[in-house]
């Protein structure tokens, strides 16, 4: 099975979302503003990009404050992956790439890029639990 890697760059009004195929090609690039249909409307194009590659996706989120809430739940609870990334994790793997300094989308695919690596990382996998 395919594995998919998203990135989701977490904010209070909208997040922003990518998704990337194992070559790399952008499968998904949308603003999803913070509410309930919104948030059902995404699940359904997920499920459906995963039906169509085959495969898996899992998620990198950076956010703070709890804004993530409830989206992260609701992706929990429809059998995706997650991943949190600390804030000053991204913005170090960030400085490696060339390029804004700071822009949602770009973190979203910065995120999504980060969670590719994972596979070729030799790390303890720690997953992000709700409690």
């Amino acid at each position: 099975m395919k594995r998919l890697s998203g990135g989701i760059d977490v904010g209070s009004e909208s997040h922003h979302i990518t998704i990337l195929d194992e070559k790399g090609k952008v499968l998904y690039h949308q603003k999803v503003a913070h509410q309930l249909d919104e948030f059902a409307e995404s699940i359904k194009l997920f499920k459906q990009i995963e039906k169509k590659e085959g495969g898996k996706i899992s998620f990198a989120l950076e956010g703070k404050n709890g804004y993530s809430a409830p989206f992260d739940r609701i992706l929990l609870e429809q059998g995706f992956t997650l991943y949190h990334v600390d804030n000053l994790k991204l913005k170090r793997f960030r400085q490696a790439f060339a390029g804004e300094w700071r822009d949602d989308q770009r973190d979203a695919l910065m995120l999504s890029k980060m969670l590719k690596l994972k596979d070729h990382l030799k790390v303890k996998e720690r997953r992000y639990l709700l409690r």
